[in-house]
């Protein structure tokens, strides 16, 4: 095998390498969040990953390896195939998915599916890493979200090197994004405004909190306040079955609308985030039901749209007051400072492909000289036990032990040069003379 072969074998095969790579995604920004459910494949009966159903569209259309991820805002199919992804494919890929799509509705669906292919799949795949094309830039979840579903996806045998490469240096990539731009920084949702707000205005730790309400807000915050240290909280709902699911993840003391009134004023924060068209929080409620103490300083955090509280009567107590308003204004501000950041990202993530393309061409390298060493072994048995198998044993023991050393010393150099050679002259890899 010429040096010349080698090359011309790997350029064909890092070529067809990166265009492999593949991604059909559906997300925020083509069809509405309660609309990506159409396009989830549900888990399997016992409510495992759907290995059985990922594993038929692989091989239905002709995939070699696949990654399946959803998340609260995207849905993400990130395979490796030789086909490219037209329209035929897109409606071959939907009919499968689900079975119950119209044939004269799949059009529709064709629109709504974001395609990548080659290096623009693995562009697109290292910014979602790295949340750079996420609904709130900067959200380190969904790199979490990868990391799962690769592990699932690999433990069924959905994903093999292709996908491993592109998964590794996805993360790889990500982290170097958080360390050498600031895109994480600044909170840009509400309820981690509010609690790192909470946070500044607490004295300590031991501060009776309650919360009213137990929806997916209240619960976030009630989980953010817990991996805080606060350890004194207190969760009421109308419902009283979905406050005892929280209280019960986190040791919580919780109870009803009638528990919650029955407190008089025996807390320090309230976090309200209930969903009613009018606000009841009033100053009956303030001087009648809960008693408010006028000595006493209080946190009241609302985070409720529209509002919980009504707030003619607040000046009337020591209250510091903190409301959706006041965060989404804050919210909206470090949400510009993320966007200035995810520049600099940008810029980043276009250096990491060349660094990638690098990697890819080491990896073809790798696959097209898997057979130099047992070749160069074949050669080395058949001169030693046909070719010259009567001049060795005329040798004496000494003589024997010399040829022995050359052979194993050629065999190691032979193996090597064509490596080194490669890398020297195709991948641009300095080697040390040999």
């Amino acid at each position: 095998m010429t040096i010349f072969v080698l090359y011309i074998r790997i350029f064909v095969s890092e070529i067809m390498f990166i265009k492999r790579y593949k991604i059909i995604a559906f997300t925020h920004k083509t069809t509405k969040i309660d609309g990506l459910k159409e396009y989830i494949v549900e888990d399997d009966l016992d409510g495992q990953f759907p290995g059985k159903k990922l594993n038929s569209l692989k091989d239905h259309l002709g995939m070699d390896e696949l990654f399946y991820m959803n998340t609260c805002n995207r849905v993400l199919f990130f395979f490796t195939t030789e086909y490219s992804i037209d329209t035929l494919f897109l409606k071959n890929f939907f009919s499968f998915l689900n079975p119950a799509f119209q044939p004269d509705l799949l059009d529709l669906h064709v629109s709504k599916a974001i395609v990548f292919e080659g290096q623009a799949a693995i562009s697109h795949f290292f910014g979602v890493a790295a949340s750079l094309d996420s609904l709130v830039v900067g959200e380190r979840e969904i790199l979490g979200q990868i990391k799962a579903a690769y592990s699932k996806s690999k433990r069924l045998g959905l994903c093999q090197d292709a996908i491993r490469i592109a998964v590794e240096q996805a993360i790889v990539f990500a982290k170097r994004t958080y360390t050498k731009t600031r895109i994480g920084e600044k909170p840009v949702s509400v309820v981690s405004l509010a609690h790192k707000e909470l946070l500044s205005l607490a004295p300590h730790t031991s501060l009776k909190i309650v919360l009213l309400g137990a929806g997916q807000t209240n619960n976030l915050m009630a989980t953010m306040l817990h991996e805080s240290g606060f350890r004194n909280l207190k969760i009421y709902n109308r419902t009283v079955d979905k406050a005892t699911e929280i209280a019960k993840r986190l040791d919580l003391e919780y109870g009803s609308w009638e528990d919650f009134d029955a407190l008089n004023n025996d807390f320090d924060v309230l976090i309200a985030c209930v969903g009613v068209n009018n606000a009841f929080l009033d100053n009956d409620w303030a001087t009648k039901q809960v008693k408010l103490d006028k000595k006493r300083k209080y946190i009241f955090i609302d985070l409720a749209v529209p509002s919980n509280f009504t707030k003619d009567w607040q000046s009337q107590y020591n209250i510091k007051y903190i409301d959706v308003d006041a965060l989404k204004t804050l919210a909206e501000k470090n949400m510009v400072f993320r966007k200035n950041e995810l520049l600099k990202a940008q810029v980043l993530l276009f250096e990491f492909l060349e660094e990638f393309n690098l990697l890819l061409k080491e990896r073809a390298l790798e696959l097209a000289l898997t057979q130099v060493p047992e070749k160069v072994r074949a050669v080395r048995k058949r001169a030693e036990e046909n070719v010259f198998k009567g001049e060795i044993e005329e040798l004496d023991e000494s003589a024997q032990v010399l040829v022995k050393k050359m052979m194993d010393y050629f065999e190691k150099k032979y193996i090597a040069i064509p490596i080194k050679l490669v890398k020297k002259s195709i991948l641009k890899i300095d080697t040390k003379k040999f």
